[in-house]
């Protein structure tokens, strides 16, 4: 842009870090901002957490997320959002759990989003009773926040009943699905079947792949 006489300005910039292939380059745009006279705003930090996230950067992705605070940026949702989804992908519920009761000192609701992702880094760390609180019962994280379960929350909710061999609540969820939506997919039987499976629940298992049969396979 300098050399077509153009004046980068902080849209600009925020694009290019959104666009940035790598996070090790959304990280270098952040830093080149600074010298041009652009201050990152919560935009531009946003987009590198979650370019951190997509690397697996969970620390820098961290790191962006307290940085926003300390230089009196807004809280961003999508930014923790971001955070959280990067504690899930390597399996790390307690930095997950951790950052989302940070959310609400913070001044930010979590949403489903935010709860999805903090139920996965806590089935994927087999810690499968905090994604079952966060998802599934009258006190429940989402009930409090009166959210309504999407098909992402109930494939969690199921897995994480198969950990837990909780055989009857996978049946209670699936038929949950079955009666109001979403409709369940074949990711959804899998862990509901290998709970009865795993439980010796012959029966419920057979009627489980006959349903799967006429509702999702025909």
């Amino acid at each position: 842009m300098p050399k077509l006489h153009l004046e980068p300005s902080i849209v600009t910039l925020n694009a290019a870090i959104s666009a940035a292939a790598t996070w090790q380059s959304a990280l270098g745009l952040v830093s080149d901002g600074r010298p041009r006279g652009l201050n990152p705003d919560e935009v531009s930090f946003a987009a590198a957490v979650s370019a951190c996230e997509k690397g697996l950067e969970w620390r820098r992705a961290l790191s962006l997320f307290r940085e926003m605070s300390s230089r009196s940026l807004p809280p961003s949702l999508f930014a923790a959002n971001a955070a959280i989804s990067a504690f899930e992908k390597v399996e790390r519920w307690r930095g997950a759990l951790s950052l989302l009761a940070t959310l609400q000192r913070m001044g930010l609701q979590p949403d489903l989003v935010s709860l999805n992702s903090a139920a996965s880094a806590c089935e994927k760390g087999s810690r499968w009773q905090g994604a079952l609180m966060l998802l599934v019962g009258r006190d429940s994280q989402l009930q409090r926040l009166a959210l309504v379960r999407d098909l992402v929350a109930y494939n969690v909710a199921l897995l994480a009943c198969m950990r837990g061999l909780l055989w009857r609540l996978s049946l209670d969820l699936l038929s949950q699905m079955m009666r109001n939506g979403p409709e369940p997919t074949v990711i959804s039987f899998s862990p509901a079947l290998e709970a009865c499976e795993r439980s010796r629940q012959a029966l419920q298992t057979v009627r489980l792949l006959d349903t799967l049969q006429r509702r999702v396979l025909s």
